[in-house]
């Protein structure tokens, strides 16, 4: 887990997000003058004066060696406020030829595992319905189901993961980074663990290091949308929301294909299937499993193609015997128990409590509570159309008995 950085000469007042700036070095508090490093923006200083003086105390190894993230609200890796955790802690960081990473969660309070058949971008009742809505049109109801079950996408099996990456090359070099390629990659005794359950659609193989076999798992697809499930959230610091066009380094924003000039930074949320919701069902359970993750880059060259770049590539990450290339951020163990201690010792309502608080705790059970409604109403609608007897009846007849059950016990809710 990113630790706070205490100034050097004094100690440093607590954080309250972007409405106190601080000097690294000093812990001299600043709201409109405060300069950064313009290659990591990782740090800020209220003078020339600190700024070399930390430089020459810590800074210069720190810069290179990616020790701590971009200073962004979108991806606070430190507490703030009065809390105890942080709001992404750093599970993973790694960095190569000037180009580095970190590393978090982005998933459920209680630590779950998402399902496939829940939309990735999912913060309002608008969200849920427009996602169904471009399900419904791409295939029949009845076969809307049918390709959930085929990819086992009502199994809580996804681990959503936050990743920062950062161009910090001294040479003014442009850097490409391609999202959707991004893969994880197993410790060799739990291969099994997420091996088993995956459907035949995942991408998933193996490589041998040091006589041992390696699973590789790959991005997740959207088996309605034919694409990644992957999301580009942030380009230096700027939010990417809704509909917007995205800024032009976004090549193409579905694959996650991304340039970046040194100094700026893209956040990817990201998921990947782990297993089948058995003895994989949590963050932490599928996290204490990988070795690592890695994550592609080329140096782009004037001229080339982003888009065929990334074909280029695609035609052979996903063979058996390829070993991953790009960054390798390697799992930090000792932060990840750090994180989920009170869950590990004492149970999911003793970690909600110690990182959320009892307010925050019941708003999110509200939300889950919503969201649920809104599954309720929809099968209401469906209901309506006079398709319902056809959709069960169409799964028994093809053998999906376990999603026939499903949709006859939301069906006895809804009534």
């Amino acid at each position: 887990m990113t630790k706070n950085r205490t100034p050097l000469n004094k100690k440093r007042k607590a954080t309250t997000g972007s409405e106190a700036h601080h000097c690294t070095f000093c812990g001299k508090e600043d709201k409109e003058n405060l300069r950064n490093c313009s290659l990591c923006k990782s740090v800020r200083y209220c003078d020339r004066q600190c700024q070399l003086a930390d430089y020459k105390a810590r800074h210069k190894q720190e810069c290179v060696d990616f020790v701590h993230p971009p200073l962004t609200r979108a991806f606070m890796t430190e507490p703030i406020n009065d809390e105890q955790y942080p709001q992404r802690p750093v599970f993973a960081r790694g960095h190569r030829q000037g180009v580095g990473c970190w590393v978090s969660v982005d998933g459920e309070f209680d630590c779950s595992l998402k399902p496939l058949a829940e939309p990735m971008n999912l913060t309002t009742p608008e969200d849920y319905h427009a996602t169904m809505a471009r399900r419904m049109a791409l295939a029949p109801g009845p076969e809307v189901v049918l390709i959930g079950e085929k990819s086992k996408a009502f199994t809580r099996n996804l681990l959503t993961l936050s990743i920062l990456v950062q161009n910090r090359r001294k040479d003014d070099m442009k850097v490409l980074v391609f999202g959707s390629r991004i893969q994880l990659v197993s410790l060799a005794s739990t291969k099994d663990a997420f091996v088993k359950g995956r459907p035949e659609v995942d991408k998933f193989h193996t490589f041998q290091d040091g006589g041992e076999a390696m699973a590789v798992m790959s991005v997740a697809d959207d088996p309605w949308e034919k694409r990644p499930r992957l999301q580009v959230k942030n380009f230096s610091g700027t939010d990417i929301k809704g509909n917007a066009p995205p800024p032009p380094s976004v090549h193409d924003a579905s694959k996650g294909i991304v340039s970046l000039n040194p100094g700026e930074y893209v956040i990817y949320r990201t998921q990947f299937r782990v297993g089948d919701d058995d003895r994989i069902a949590t963050d932490f359970e599928a996290l204490g499993r990988l070795c690592g993750l890695s994550i592609p880059f080329k140096l782009w060259e004037q001229g080339s193609d982003p888009l065929l770049l990334d074909n280029m590539l695609s035609q052979h990450i996903h063979n058996d015997g390829h070993s991953p290339q790009g960054i390798v951020a390697t799992i930090d163990r000792p932060a990840l128990y750090e994180f989920y201690a009170d869950y590990i010792e004492r149970g999911e309502e003793a970690f909600i409590e110690s990182h959320f608080g009892k307010e925050r705790v019941e708003a999110l059970r509200r939300q889950s509570q919503r969201m649920e409604r809104m599954g309720t109403r929809t099968m209401q609608t469906i209901e309506r159309t006079g398709e319902i007897d056809l959709l069960i009846a169409g799964l028994r007849s093809s053998g999906l008995q376990d999603a026939a059950d499903r949709f006859e016990s939301l069906r006895a809710r809804a009534a």
